[in-house]
């Protein structure tokens, strides 16, 4: 019997094959039907087919997706989506001294590229022996 792990935000369900129709998971997680959709681990989405059913075929057993849609309020309306992000506008430093030879000398000093080290060490334990693994 398959079965799939549902979640938005901290509600988290496990439904069966038979249960994963957009009408119930919709009632469940509060969600307009016409919106809903849900997404894999892999961050694909996944659509239901025509008949509101998502396709066994889409779906790994004890797979975990998440539910996206429209939120529905108390009144069951679907509330406003959120407003869309402001444009980004892009950003200069903007510096009162004119750019001379000393100004871009004493820049190229104060300025370093951060140097980091990455070390993995592997230890296990065999029948007796230690390895060490650099």
């Amino acid at each position: 019997m398959e079965t799939f792990v549902l979640f938005r935000g901290n509600k988290r369900i496990t439904l069966k094959m038979d249960d994963m129709r957009v009408d119930r998971i919709a009632r469940i997680f509060q969600v307009s039907m016409d919106s809903l959709y849900i997404t894999d681990a892999a961050n694909i989405a996944i659509f239901p087919v025509e008949s509101g059913l998502f396709s066994s075929l889409d779906l790994f057993d004890h797979g975990h997706y998440e539910i996206h849609g429209d939120v529905w309020d108390t009144v069951g309306a679907p509330t406003a989506p959120a407003p869309a992000p402001a444009p980004s506008r892009q950003f200069a430093f903007r510096s009162s001294q004119p750019v001379t030879n000393e100004n871009m000398s004493m820049l190229s000093r104060s300025v370093r590229t951060p140097r980091s080290f990455q070390r993995s060490i592997q230890v296990s334990e065999g029948t007796g022996w230690w390895s060490h693994i650099t």
